[in-house]
């Protein structure tokens, strides 16, 4: 505090002197150079001393709240989203939400002449096995530790800490949910955060992209799953030679890759390539859920993974 006091009082004897010898004084203008410097170290030094005093004295009590350190309390008011034609355009926070959710998340088609779901249990199918602890462990270390939490609040590193301390109930938590083949709903819940793709007119709601914030224990669980299908998928041979997105040992580059062995292939003969490519719009949020459910049952998947 003195330090800046003396800033202040140098600064403003510089400033006199200016202005009424219309002389810069370097003598001067040097002491006001160390005094910033001096204050900003000070500052610093401040800052760091408080940060530490804070770490040590943390305890199961007053850690949450640390989570405020990384809050952003800048707000961005977004313009005027249209609704349509002769339609006027949502101004408030409530109808802006509305908008991005009818044209974000628009209701799933109803296909006529839908099949019934088959439940029924298939003894061709593979042995299911329970969830393995090891295949908890990983799924719930593999999250992002400082990844923006979800409706509890909680992120990765605050469950990798609960595992540390609640190893048991936790796994057979998992492992009831995986044998039972129930996805709680609390887990399914999800924020829906707008960002704004880049360059775009952000009055047309299609400007926007809704990132969905899960609960980890959620994506733990869907992970397990995920893992043992594509698995599953891998061992009897259940993806075409074509796909790559997804599948463990192929990548973008196996498919840049083929698709250059096509041209080549077909210069090499004297023919002319032409490639047609296809970018469906919501295409995975419109699949009609009764026919993926029969598909994986026609494949013989366990009926505790579907």
């Amino acid at each position: 505090m003195a330090t800046y006091k003396v800033l202040c009082t140098t600064r403003e004897v510089l400033c006199n002197w200016m202005r009424e010898f219309h002389v810069p004084s370097l003598f001067l203008a040097e002491q006001v150079k160390e005094l910033h410097k001096k204050t900003l170290r000070l500052v610093c030094n401040t800052k760091k001393e408080y940060y530490l005093k804070m770490v040590q004295e943390a305890n199961s009590h007053n850690i949450w709240t640390y989570r405020k350190w990384t809050l952003n309390k800048r707000t961005y008011t977004s313009p005027l989203i249209t609704r349509g034609i002769n339609t006027t355009p949502a101004v408030t926070h409530e109808d802006k939400c509305e908008t991005l959710w009818e044209h974000l998340f628009p209701e799933p088609l109803t296909l006529p002449n839908q099949p019934e779901i088959n439940l029924e249990p298939n003894e061709l199918e593979p042995v299911y096995h329970s969830t393995m602890k090891h295949e908890t462990r990983d799924a719930i270390y593999t999250a992002a530790q400082l990844n923006t939490p979800g409706i509890l609040g909680l992120t990765g590193r605050a469950w990798r800490w609960a595992w540390n301390v609640l190893e048991e109930e936790i796994f057979h938590l998992i492992r009831l949910c995986t044998d039972l083949g129930y996805h709680p709903k609390m887990w399914r819940s999800a924020i829906a955060v707008a960002i704004q793709k880049p360059n775009r007119d952000y009055s047309n709601p299609r400007s926007y992209r809704l990132i969905q914030l899960l609960e980890v224990l959620g994506k733990t669980l869907e992970r397990i799953q995920a893992r043992r299908l594509s698995y599953m998928a891998a061992k009897h041979n259940l993806f075409p030679s074509t796909q790559y997105s997804g599948i463990l040992g192929r990548s973008a580059q196996d498919a840049v890759m083929t698709i250059i062995h096509d041209i080549e292939a077909a210069w090499n003969h004297n023919r002319v390539v032409t490639m047609l490519t296809f970018n469906i719009t919501g295409f995975f949020d419109s699949i009609p859920h009764t026919h993926l459910i029969n598909t994986l049952r026609d494949l013989r998947i366990p009926l505790l993974i579907v």
